[in-house]
């Protein structure tokens, strides 16, 4: 079989090329079956510009920190801030929560993902309603950006399955 070279994930430089670097850092999420060091999130720099992903987090500053003026920030919103503070939840963010990191970091433009199924198939529904109560159609989306837009004032996208956002600029300076 193959040879494998397992190595533990650091805060920092991960990967180094002549075209691109990523940094990760670990963010606040949950400990998983006893995982201190479950979710991380991470910055990818090019010469196209800088992206940023939170993974799974509530608000922290390590995310605050590791997004610091990126072009593009993809940022996890899985509950609406009522059904965090009402489960008491930790580790996930909600919409103030995605629209505060935004501001703190200074991102030109937001992409919320890790949305919540709202109206989508029975099963998924079905899963929703044990957060959410009955059947959610589709102003939650509304709902969504109009609190994350409180504390963020650029532009906010609603994330899709297969979805693609030019960032920065291309090589050469010309915006794309």
């Amino acid at each position: 079989g193959p040879v494998l070279d397992i190595k533990g994930l650091e805060s920092g430089v991960v990967l180094d090329t002549e075209s691109y670097t990523v940094k990760a850092a670990l963010v606040r999420h949950i400990d998983l079956l006893g995982f201190q060091r479950s979710c991380w999130g991470f910055r990818v720099e090019s010469e196209y510009g800088t992206v940023a992903l939170s993974g799974d987090t509530e608000p922290c500053q390590a995310i605050v920190d590791l997004a610091q003026g990126v072009d593009l920030l993809i940022y996890e919103c899985t509950f609406l801030d009522d059904t965090i503070a009402s489960r008491e939840m930790r580790g996930h963010s909600g919409p103030s929560g995605a629209g505060r990191v935004a501001h703190a970091a200074g991102v030109k433009k937001l992409v919320l993902n890790h949305l919540g199924p709202f109206d989508s198939s029975a099963a998924a529904v079905e899963m929703a309603s044990m957060y959410y109560g009955d059947r959610r159609g589709p102003e939650v989306w509304s709902e969504i950006i109009r609190e994350t837009a409180r504390f963020y004032d650029g532009p906010i996208v609603l994330g899709e399955d297969a979805m693609e956002i030019a960032v920065g600029c291309s090589p050469g300076g010309t915006s794309g």
